[in-house]
């Protein structure tokens, strides 16, 4: 029978996650969010 090897993750993985890809993404998403908003704003000045 042919045994199954399972990589057990090590203490350091748990102690220094990697959130580099997160950080990318919610600064992608800050930088749309913001452009809206200052969209938003020039639209309520220049329809006023």
């Amino acid at each position: 029978m042919s045994e199954k090897k399972y990589r057990s993750s090590g203490r350091d993985d748990l102690k220094n996650p990697d959130y580099s890809h997160i950080k990318r993404d919610l600064r992608r998403i800050l930088v749309i969010a913001g452009s809206f908003v200052v969209v938003m704003v020039v639209l309520a000045f220049i329809l006023q």
